[in-house]
């Protein structure tokens, strides 16, 4: 198990950086970039909810999931995305491929560890502006990473507690160009910028048992506002277009770094669900997002958009027909059968238009292998935005997987 630990961490890191490249959304020129979905393939297939856990999954979303962890659990996930853009006047397609994540659990007599790494945010756009004399075009990549170190407890029955201590990293590489008719050189506003800063994460879920093994279950999780230090290193160039449109740079003005904080938003989230121990569940998140200032970042500040105080449901659970069947012939019974669906609000709003996000996804987990080791896969169909004021819709169909392996690490022999 150690050496199979050990060969998947070198594995997602080498390809970690990976999910930061292409392109993603042209909302990812606001901001740090498009938020990403930070939780499992289990959680996403169930809508995205944070409020379940059990003892061999992990749940990125609420620290105090971690109290529950009875066995060692290494996961990670990669994800592929079709996405159609379009807006009044014309559509495209791109696909996407990314690492969405690698965590691990180890669970000991004083509570669960935590180790898990996440890309936060993902900035990849292209964007062309086409006027009667010029044409500016926008291209930015990069993004913001959160590695997180977690711990939860159940100090009484029924109770579990927990808080992470995340550091985030990353960087952008934001660029302009402007390209007049009849000018020799174009110019060119480079922005490369790298991130970095801490932040917090509380969380807290309580058991009401009720009759033949069912239970109520309430979440509470609180990422408390931080700050995310940036420096920045701007240019401004004239160039000139070589060969494959390479840019050559003619002379080039240095404006030196720049340190600067910019703020990110508080985030609550209340959760509530039932369900029958191995069987079924079904749970509903509300999540409160604070608002977000951006005004450090003077190069993609644009007067027709703000960032506002958003709300996001979520909704999702699973079913299980029966997770000890023994016969083989029905080894389908034992999987993990799951759905849910999700509306949010983003915090961004370009031409006085929020914009909002819809999904609705289905999951399944395929147990196999020796203690619970498992494989799950899902499926998301999901939109983004509007065209509605000049603006631009997108559809996505996203395809995730991940595999768990599960051992006992820390568990005394009794017997030799």
């Amino acid at each position: 198990m150690f050496k199979k630990f050990i060969t998947c961490i070198l594995l997602v890191i080498g390809s970690f950086a990976f999910a930061q490249q292409g392109l993603n959304s042209p909302y990812s020129f606001y901001g740090l970039g498009s938020n990403n979905f930070k939780g499992t393939v289990e959680n996403r297939s169930m809508g995205g909810i944070s409020n379940y856990s059990d003892s061999i999954h992990l749940n990125l979303r609420n620290p105090a999931a971690y109290g529950s962890l009875k066995a060692v659990a290494f996961t990670g996930a990669i994800s592929v995305e079709s996405v159609n853009y379009k807006d009044n006047n014309s559509s495209d397609q791109f696909n996407i491929t990314s690492v969405d994540y690698f965590a691990l659990g180890l669970p000991t007599k004083i509570g669960g560890f935590g180790a898990e790494l996440i890309p936060e945010t993902t900035v990849g756009y292209k964007i062309s502006a086409l006027g009667d004399e010029q044409l500016n075009e926008f291209e930015g990549r990069g993004g913001l990473n959160s590695f997180r170190l977690a711990y939860g407890v159940q100090p009484f029955k029924n109770l579990n507690i927990g808080a992470s201590l995340n550091y985030r990293f990353g960087n952008s590489e934001n660029k302009a160009l402007i390209i007049l008719n009849n000018v020799q050189y174009s110019t060119r506003d480079l922005n490369i910028n790298q991130f970095s800063g801490l932040s917090y994460n509380f969380g807290a879920m309580y058991d009401i048992p009720l009759k033949n093994k069912v239970r109520i279950r309430t979440s509470f999780n609180y990422v408390p506002a931080a700050t995310i230090n940036v420096d920045n290193n701007r240019t401004i160039a004239a160039v000139r277009f070589g060969n494959n449109n390479s840019e050559i740079v003619v002379n080039e003005l240095s404006f030196g770094d720049a340190n600067f904080d910019v703020e990110l938003p508080d985030l609550l989230t209340l959760g509530i669900g039932v369900g029958k121990e191995t069987s079924w569940y079904v749970g509903l998140d509300y999540v409160r997002e604070g608002q977000s200032n951006f005004d450090a970042l003077t190069f993609n500040n644009t007067e027709n958009a703000s960032y506002v105080a958003s709300n996001k449901f979520r909704l999702g659970g699973f079913y299980i027909p029966r997770y000890d069947e023994p016969n083989q012939k029905r080894f389908y019974k034992r999987f993990v059968y799951r759905a849910g669906l999700r509306f949010e609000e983003t915090g961004l709003n370009i031409n006085g238009q929020n914009i909002e996000e819809f999904g609705i996804s289905f999951g399944v987990g395929i147990p196999g292998g020796s203690f619970f080791t498992n494989a799950n896969l899902g499926l998301e169909y999901g939109q983004r935005g509007t065209t509605s004021n000049n603006l631009v819709q997108e559809n996505f169909f996203s395809f995730f997987l991940n595999f768990t392996f599960n051992d006992r690490w820390f568990i005394e022999k009794k017997y030799n």
